[in-house]
């Protein structure tokens, strides 16, 4: 009971407050040249997004990527584009079939599908950019098809364990034990749509075990691990195996989490969501107190890697509009405007960091909307 009416006064706190910063000006058209320059840089004119850092393979997230900032653009010529390299490469033909989750060069010097196995942030985000192509083109095709690739996701990616049902990152972590699941690929956003399009299933029951699971790994290691693992049976959290001890830091993965929960503050008004930002300030006292955020962060803040990377940076952007508003304005001046290159932000073959930059961007500074507001 302490525990909870601890959560209700947190949460009636930052209810109260309200971030008045005004995003940059000029902001839109940031975002709209910068897409075209990642056109240019990382995407094919077939449509295949190439990871231009690591031996120009493709995979599942890069093509969601894609899409999704296609379809917010109002950009349809390259959502199908991107969506047709997909469906012919990594779905098999099959546009509602799970996406193999890397392509390449194999060892045999064939392009093809490198690692066949699913990836559920990228299945997840396909869906998503689908129901949002549906109502923004208004074509009920685009939702047919993301009707069926959300129940191949029902069926294939999620597990149900006592204490409810759980995202799995992948078909694959159905044989794990103790279960292996991503943080970040829970996207409480993404199951209040699925929810509408396929009601058959119980998307809600999602959206409050992502929170249980969220707030349990912060309560346990501060912050958002990459990875962390729940007893097969129970769902609780339990220690990794030996050896994956490394997976409980706060990284390159779990930088997706606290945009993630800015989706769902800004266009839901969740709670739950406010009160794990607000209990993530680690991050933001450690910025104000040194000038930096290190990439790499360890169950109780000790600092594993020094250095920064700005996807992290542009992720916190719309994270601290709503839970750290008197900071927001001056993280985007002093460590996301000056990282400003000709592809995007940061290192101009990082597609990963570019990327997480523009959706801090263009959620921050409402580019970014749920299908209903479109």
């Amino acid at each position: 009971m302490r525990r909870l009416l601890a959560w209700v006064s947190l949460g009636a706190i930052l209810m109260m407050s309200c971030s008045t910063h005004a995003h940059p000006p000029d902001l839109q058209r940031t975002l709209r040249k910068s897409w075209t320059e990642y056109l240019e840089h990382f995407v094919q004119r077939d449509g295949r997004v190439i990871d231009r850092s690591d031996d120009a393979v493709t995979t599942s997230e890069g093509q969601a990527y894609a899409m999704l900032r296609a379809v917010w653009l109002d950009d349809r010529q390259t959502f199908d584009t991107v969506r047709g390299w997909t469906v012919t490469n990594l779905q098999g033909g099959d546009p509602t079939a799970l996406s193999a989750w890397r392509w390449g060069r194999g060892p045999d010097d064939v392009w093809a599908v490198i690692d066949p196995m699913p990836a559920s942030d990228a299945d997840q985000l396909m869906a998503y950019a689908l129901l949002i192509a549906a109502k923004r083109w208004k074509d009920p095709a685009y939702r047919h098809t993301a009707v069926g690739l959300i129940a191949r996701i029902w069926e294939e990616e999620t597990l149900v364990v006592s204490e409810g049902r759980v995202m799995l990152p992948g078909p694959w972590a159905k044989r794990s034990n103790p279960i292996r699941v991503n943080p970040s690929y829970l996207m409480p956003f993404v199951y209040r749509e699925f929810a509408k399009a396929d009601p058959r299933h119980s998307w809600m029951d999602l959206v409050t075990m992502s929170y249980q699971i969220l707030d349990a790994t912060v309560d346990t290691y501060g912050l958002p691990p990459d990875w962390c693992y729940l007893d097969a049976e129970t769902g609780s959290l339990v220690p990794p195996p030996v050896g994956e001890e490394k997976r409980l830091h706060f990284g390159y993965e779990a930088l997706r989490v606290p945009w993630n929960l800015a989706v769902d503050v800004q266009w839901y008004d969740d709670g739950r969501a406010r009160v794990l930002l607000a209990r993530m300030a680690h991050l933001g006292s450690t910025w104000r107190r040194t000038g930096r955020i290190p990439s790499i962060i360890a169950p109780g803040g000790a600092v594993v890697s020094d250095d920064e990377y700005v996807g992290l940076y542009g992720a916190l952007l719309p994270a601290w509009y709503h839970s750290r508003p008197d900071d927001v304005d001056r993280l985007y001046a002093e460590e996301v405007d000056p990282r400003r290159s000709r592809t995007g932000w940061g290192r101009e073959d990082d597609y990963y960091g570019q990327n997480w930059v523009w959706f801090g961007l263009a959620l921050w500074g409402r580019l970014a909307v749920p299908p209903e507001a479109l």
